[in-house]
């Protein structure tokens, strides 16, 4: 049965992304007293989920906790969501006898048909139902025709279209929603993200196409880049119902409770929210590329584009580091190097020619220097290392004055254009080949050389005429090859120290980056791609007869260590 128009706070459920649901009971209360006295039909106090008692409370919202927040308020209706097939209808008491007046059922696509059975199911206790459509707007038209034509014939309350990735324009709203409305059997609802603060703007048009009820939250407390507030939405519906909605009581909630929330909590617009909204994935993969804070805008552009090439349904883990792993591989090499092919031999197609320093030092010992905690833990071995065999040194990024080597190198474009200015006036200047002249020539006003170089993850390692084709994970891995192309005997690292879990929150490096990624997907990834790098590296080697690669300073990489006490 269709109604007048209605408003849904989620800021419980929703918020709780932010906070793990850590909402005293009393909070809970008062936000929900206030709000009812301030126009809100609904309040959705959080999930029923199959959990233990160690899962946070309103992830779980039990039956009496329910009660507890309802007790003595002549309020609004209380509502809880299940993601389906995370629950049963086992988990709920007959409505008569529950807290509990609606329950939203949050679907992706491929399990709508299942979901609508389960919500007919839970109808028939006498619970007023919803099913969320999450991604809806990335839906295919087929699929939606799919939907349409299952949801002629169904008796629920209310259809929602959930704007998963925030990705909406306002002028795509209400041809979203039309044929939803057009149906005449159910309330139509509308979910807007603010990822690029379009929320308001997406549920205005949304009530204009037909929508019975918006959600919205305080403050706009929610995962990722927020919802929209329901201060604003308040505010906006008493110029039109003054005898309905009061929008104090609402400003109170967000004085009292969500402006010290926001103070310890983030939400809210960010890059990496922009980013998926843009690209029309989870913001998750947004993140993860962001927070890693080892690519460039136009490698983190192409690996969010793929990906929504993929058209993935929620956030997959196992689809990002395939990407990670093709995507941002041939975006280095595309500007110097045909795709790479391997033939049988192990050889790459490329026009890049070869290095001036092919190899300059043919005979000599090298060591690389990485910048791990253990290169300055380690600085006064060290020194007498490089007093006692005089070997060619290799030093990338910053060194903070530890060392002056023979060459200085940069293959990451952040860590080039941020540390540029620390190389010394004596050192060799070596830069990726992929690099593009107009940054180098923007900052740098000095001699260098160019490494050439095909990135790639899979395949063997390979020197083809100078030109190396490697996993190059790290520039320390990337040097170690280098040193093998100069025509090194012999090559030591230090400083390699690779992620040990307990250095983890102090950082990877020697000294503080903001730009260090605390990602454990980005750390995993890259141990991973490291162990194989290393492992191509010994067997080239050990093919050509050159010894090495052999780290010289504690670290994670174990196979290769051999302390540097053995030496001096």
């Amino acid at each position: 049965m269709k109604t007048m128009f209605q408003t849904l706070d989620c800021t419980i459920r929703d918020g709780g992304y932010i906070n793990n649901w850590d909402f005293p009971l009393r909070m809970v209360r008062d936000i929900y007293w206030r709000l009812s006295r301030a126009g809100v039909d609904y309040v959705e106090v959080g999930f029923r989920d199959h959990a233990d008692d160690n899962t946070p409370l309103w992830r779980r919202s039990p039956e009496n906790e329910l009660q507890r927040v309802k007790k003595d308020i002549h309020g609004a209706k209380l509502s809880v969501m299940v993601y389906y097939g995370k629950t049963t209808t086992e988990d709920f008491l007959p409505a008569e006898d529950s807290a509990i007046d609606m329950i939203r059922v949050a679907v992706h696509k491929d399990k709508v048909p299942q979901a609508l059975d389960f919500c007919e199911a839970l109808q028939e206790k006498g619970y007023i139902l919803s099913i969320q459509l999450m991604g809806y707007p990335q839906y295919e038209d087929h699929e939606r025709q799919d939907v349409l034509r299952r949801l002629e014939s169904s008796s629920l309350g209310y259809v929602y279209v959930a704007d998963s990735y925030g990705s909406l324009l306002p002028d795509e709203v209400h041809s979203l929603l039309q044929p939803l409305v057009a149906l005449n059997r159910f309330n139509v609802g509308f979910h807007a993200h603010n990822n690029l603060q379009l929320a308001f703007a997406n549920s205005l048009e949304a009530m204009k196409a037909g929508a019975r009820i918006v959600d919205s939250t305080l403050y706009g407390m929610g995962r990722g880049a927020g919802n929209l507030a329901t201060e604003t939405l308040l505010s906006y519906l008493q110029q039109q119902n003054t005898d309905k909605y009061n929008v104090i009581h609402a400003l109170f909630c967000v004085d009292m409770y969500m402006l010290g929330l926001k103070k310890r909590y983030d939400w809210g617009y960010q890059l990496p929210f922009m980013l998926s909204a843009v690209c029309q994935c989870h913001p998750s993969f947004a993140r993860e590329v962001v927070e890693a804070r080892e690519y460039t805008v136009d490698e983190l552009w192409k690996i969010l584009n793929r990906i929504k090439e993929e058209k993935p349904v929620g956030f997959r883990q196992d689809l990002l580091e395939k990407t990670l792993e093709t995507c941002v591989s041939n975006s280095r090499s595309e500007n110097h190097a045909e795709s790479p092919e391997s033939d049988n031999a192990g050889t790459v197609s490329h026009p890049l020619g070869p290095p001036d320093y092919l190899n300059r030092h043919r005979g000599k010992v090298f060591l690389v220097l990485a910048n791990g905690p253990n290169l300055k833990n380690y600085r006064p071995s060290i020194q007498k290392f490089i007093e006692t065999y005089r070997p060619v040194v290799m030093g990338a990024n910053y060194l903070g004055g530890l060392f002056k080597p023979d060459y200085h190198a940069f293959i990451n474009l952040r860590r080039f254009i941020k540390y540029i200015d620390s190389v010394d006036d004596a050192s060799s200047l070596l830069l990726s080949v992929h690099f593009p002249e107009d940054i180098v020539n923007q900052y740098v006003q000095r001699s260098h050389e160019q490494i050439p170089f095909v990135d790639r993850v899979k395949g063997p390692f390979n020197i083809e005429n100078g030109v190396l084709s490697n996993n190059c994970a790290t520039v320390s891995v990337l040097l170690i090859a280098v040193s093998l192309t100069m025509g090194a005997s012999e090559v030591f690292v230090a400083g390699m120290d690779g992620y040990p879990m307990e250095t983890r929150p102090k950082g990877s490096l020697f000294y503080r980056e903001e730009d260090e990624s605390n990602s454990d997907l980005f750390i995993r990834t890259r141990e991973r791609w490291n162990h194989q790098a290393l492992n191509d590296l010994e067997h080239y080697m050990r093919e050509q007869g050159i010894l090495g690669p052999t780290l010289i300073t504690p670290t994670t990489y174990e196979k290769y260590f051999v302390g540097i006490n053995n030496f001096i």
